[in-house]
Order: C-alpha cells, then structure tokens, then sequence
C-alpha cells in the first residue's frame, strides 16, 4: 500500500447471501405455500413473503452502500441508504486488531476483520465479507505504526 493512494474495499455479495440466507428460504418457502387453495392462507402468504422481499431489498441496498477507505492516515466509512453517513476513524488511534470467520463465510471464503481503536464513535470497526486472501491487517500495521510516529503517539506499558 506504500504506493497506492488509498485502499477501497466494499463487502462481498456473497456475504448478503450468507447473512441473509434463512430470511431468502423463508420468502420462498411462503410464496410456495401462496399456492394453497384457501384463500385466507393465500394472501397471509403472499403479504408475508412480499414483505420479506421488501426487508430483503432493504439489506441488500445497505450491502452496497457501505464501503470502506484506508488511506495513510485514516480510515474512512460510509454507509447509509436513505442517509449517508461518513465517519473516520485516525490510523494512530488504532490498537487492536482480530479477524473472524463463522462457519458459513469458512465455507464462502470471506471474513471479517476487527479493528479495535481509541475513537469514540467507531471502537470496534468491523469490515465485513471480505475475501480470505486479502491480509488487510498487515496492510494496516505499518502505516498506524507510521501515523503514531507522525503524531507522537507513544505507547507505555508498565510491565
């Protein structure tokens, strides 16, 4: 990354499908059962899955809508569908970091990744569904090893 300006990453659609799975089998479970004959259990049917559809579409425009920016000095996320948010997280600001994988995102080869900071608004950033073999934490070390530097920022521990 020391050539590159900065780092955009956006979340896997595979990670919709993986969230959101039970809620999609569930859709098309109803809108098979809207096939009954009564009446009744037809429009119950139909009016469930439709709604389903409508929180579907809703997940997966907040998917594509968030996105995340790590430059040299910082750590940008946007999101937002209705409303767009930013907020910015300072790489000196930054002190941990953590990978995860549940069983599914094993199997889909996605993960997520934690960055545990000192910021107020954003302390632990998860940047969800990004694939396996991008190894962003490493990617991220040296330029908050540098933005500390930058800033002054010492570390003291008392051991």
């Amino acid at each position: 990354m020391n050539n590159v300006k900065a780092l955009k990453l956006s979340p896997a659609m595979k990670q919709f499908l993986a969230d959101e799975s039970i809620i999609i089998l569930m859709m098309g479970g109803l809108f098979l059962f809207s096939g009954y004959d009564d009446h009744v259990v037809k429009l119950c049917c139909l009016a469930l899955s439709g709604l389903l559809f409508l929180y579907l579409l809703g997940r997966f425009w907040f998917y594509r809508s968030v996105s995340w920016e790590i430059t040299r000095t910082q750590i940008k996320i946007t999101h937002g569908v209705l409303r767009r948010a930013t907020n910015y997280v300072e790489l000196y600001r930054v002190v941990d970091y953590a990978e995860e994988q549940t069983f599914i995102q094993q199997m889909i080869g996605l993960k997520d990744v934690y960055i545990l900071s000192s910021d107020r608004t954003e302390p632990a950033l998860r940047i969800f569904g990004i694939p396996n073999h991008l190894d962003i934490i490493s990617e991220i070390k040296p330029l908050v090893k540098q933005a500390r530097i930058d800033n002054h920022i010492y570390e003291i521990a008392n051991n």
